[in-house]
């Protein structure tokens, strides 16, 4: 499979947030990533530019598919990142299930990591501080680092 070479994945449909589509279309700051091509939302390929750019396209994966999606082919494949980068839903059960899930598959010495841990977001915040691992927190960014 294309991806077994791939120490970063990054989960996220890349399509927005449904606020994006609400109040966000009016919100030049929120709106803007909605602008289409295509159909899809430029946010897509503003980030496949930006890896490119830096260079890092030949070790970061992105995955525009759900996360549920996205587990299901990593189970199918046994395949073990270094790192996972989980941008999906932000309610707490979702948030929950995809710490678990992407646990499962995480490399020893690998790292998961999301955004979004604040108080505009408080299904994420009670999911990661309820799943029982080690966390870091950097501003909106949180993550857990599996050690052996």
């Amino acid at each position: 499979m294309g991806f077994t070479n791939f120490n970063i994945v990054c989960i996220d449909t890349w399509l927005g947030a449904p606020e994006f589509w609400t109040w966000g279309l009016n919100d030049p700051t929120r709106g803007e990533s909605l602008k289409r091509v295509n159909g899809y939302p430029s946010v897509f390929l503003t980030f496949t530019k930006n890896i490119k750019l830096r260079g890092h396209h030949d070790v970061v994966a992105p995955f525009p598919i759900s996360s549920q999606q996205a587990l299901e082919i990593f189970k199918y494949y046994k395949l073990e990142p270094d790192l996972i980068y989980v941008d999906a839903s932000h309610e707490y059960e979702a948030v929950k299930e995809d710490i678990t899930g992407w646990w499962s598959v995480l490399k020893e010495n690998g790292t998961l990591l999301g955004d979004d841990y604040t108080a505009s977001w408080p299904g994420v915040v009670r999911a990661v501080n309820e799943v029982g691992l080690t966390r870091e927190v950097r501003g909106v960014v949180w993550s857990f680092t599996k050690f052996k």
